[in-house]
């Protein structure tokens, strides 16, 4: 009971809004590991942790996960399809024709060209 009533929920909520302040503070609006929103509250948890006189033993830890950002466009004809990237998908530019396929399924006998659409590949 004494650790609730030392939990206010006007702290909380502030700290709360510190780290949310530090993914809007970046384009990508994010805290999303390894961009700058991350690295701005892994430096204030260090900072608040090491703040407290010694108590804990703080450090670094390395970090070695990759992340990478970055947009998608499909466009047809010249208009935009709205066209949305994978997460962890790699970076690249395709410039084929792109045509329709008939039928539901697709085999290499119908591939006129190194992109087609079909329902469904099969």
């Amino acid at each position: 009971n004494e650790l609730r009533r030392l939990l206010l929920r006007s702290n909380l909520l502030s700290k709360a809004q510190v780290l949310e302040g530090f993914a809007y503070s970046t384009p990508q609006r994010n805290r999303v590991f390894g961009g700058p929103g991350h690295n701005a509250t892994v430096n204030y948890l260090y900072d608040q942790t090491t703040s407290l006189g010694g108590y804990y033993n703080v450090e670094f830890q390395p970090f070695v996960e990759l992340y990478t950002a970055g947009n998608a466009t499909v466009k047809v004809n010249g208009a935009d399809q709205g066209a949305q990237l994978f997460t962890y998908s790699p970076s690249g530019t395709f410039s084929e024709p792109l045509v329709a396929v008939a039928n539901l399924g697709c085999n290499a006998v119908r591939f006129p060209c190194p992109l087609c659409l079909c329902d469904r590949c099969a």
